[in-house]
């Protein structure tokens, strides 16, 4: 079963359509699928003849599975994620930012906040660069509305990714601050490490 997305290429899982998230099997042999987006769930069945497939029926469930436009298999080294190569702000925030706070910074209300036109992003930088190396826990209210998820610490990047991070997200959805440098971040860092 594929073609949940009903788009390609995806930048962001929550550009699909549809985000399969749990199966089950059903008595029968049917497969259920829940799906995340908006609720649903998928009941995928076999309705032909049983005793009739074969290898043939598998060949072409393989081929399609090799050639549909919507499956893809990264590049090992000009795809990944992880090289030490400069992937720039916007690249990273969508990489670790974007599943909570949104593409364009609109958050996901109650849940997450939004971090546009915000002081929370454009205000005091030492705050920011805080929440990234530590994390936050507790309510919060941003432009007047309460949240109250934590939000993980990402002291696992490097001072010149969260300075890409935090300086993107500073300059765009409505923002217009100034820069965060590695080396406050690196201050930040070494003050939270004492």
């Amino acid at each position: 079963a594929n073609g949940f997305a009903q788009i390609d290429s995806i930048r962001n899982t929550r550009d699909a359509a549809h985000r399969p998230m749990a199966f089950a099997t059903g008595p029968d042999g049917s497969l259920y699928i829940s799906d995340s987006v908006v609720g649903k769930i998928w009941r995928v069945m076999y309705t032909g003849d049983k005793e009739a497939f074969g290898e043939a029926d598998r060949a072409r469930m393989q081929q399609e599975k090799e050639t549909a436009p919507n499956i893809k298999r990264p590049h090992p080294v000009e795809d990944s994620l992880e090289d030490e190569a400069e992937l720039g702000g916007e690249t990273l925030y969508r990489t670790y930012c974007s599943a909570c706070h949104a593409s364009d910074g609109s958050g996901n209300p109650p849940r997450f906040p939004p971090l546009e036109e915000t002081d929370w992003v454009t205000g005091n930088k030492q705050r920011l660069i805080g929440i990234v190396l530590q994390g936050l826990d507790g309510q919060i209210t941003v432009r007047g509305e309460s949240y109250n998820m934590p939000m993980p610490a990402h002291n696992f990047l490097d001072d010149e990714q969260i300075s890409q991070i935090l300086t993107y997200i500073r300059s765009n959805f409505g923002n217009d601050a100034s820069e965060v440098t590695t080396e406050e971040i690196r201050e930040v860092r070494e003050r939270l490490e004492r």
